[in-house]
């Protein structure tokens, strides 16, 4: 088995409307040891009024850049197909509020072919983090985490999170806080 890390930097929160503007991926082992990784930005390819300057403002990603340093749509989906690898079982998708990156796939692939790449419940380091926050009010009496955000649970395990809302940024800190999450509930049962 093998599992697919990846965070979508956005246009907004829409997938209906919105755009994946930076996508990266690390492909890993069930230990988490790298095998492949990767990452890249994609043109907006959406009337220029459609354009985000909150997004923006989150991200930095200005629309200049995109035109010149993006791939086209068509692209990213040839880079996914092909990092995911015909071997074997598809991975398991996985990262931080992974719904969200999930649901801009979904958008991305046809229905057929987004099953048929990644059709399993994913690993999230966010509902990972929800769960040990709530069992740490409960036996605790207060929460762990004052947020569940990535950088927030960064913060607070000693993670070092990288530059925010930088895909890779983002798939390295989700990876190492799922570890740290992980380990953790080991600790807590015992």
């Amino acid at each position: 088995m093998r599992i697919f890390w990846f965070d979508c930097e956005t246009t907004g929160l829409n997938p209906e409307v919105d755009q994946i503007i930076q996508f990266a991926y690390i492909l890993t082992d069930m230990d988490f040891n790298e095998i492949s990784s990767g990452e890249t930005y994609v043109r907006f390819e959406k009337p220029d009024e459609f354009w985000s300057p909150e997004a923006e403002r989150v991200h930095g990603i200005t629309l200049e850049f995109l035109k010149e340093n993006g791939i086209s749509q068509e692209e990213l989906r040839d880079l996914i197909i092909s990092a995911l690898g015909s071997e074997g079982l598809p991975p398991i998708p996985a990262g931080h509020n992974i719904q969200f990156d999930l649901n801009f796939l979904r958008n991305l692939f046809p229905r057929w072919m987004f099953r048929n790449l990644l059709d399993y419940h994913p690993l999230d380091s966010m509902t990972l983090a929800q769960a040990i926050n709530f069992q740490a009010r409960k036996t605790k009496g207060k929460w762990l985490f004052p947020s569940v955000n990535l950088s927030t649970v960064c913060r607070v395990l000693k993670i070092d999170p990288g530059k925010a809302h930088d895909a890779i940024s983002d798939v390295r800190a989700s990876m190492a806080v799922y570890q740290k999450l992980n380990n953790f509930i080991f600790k807590v049962d015992k």
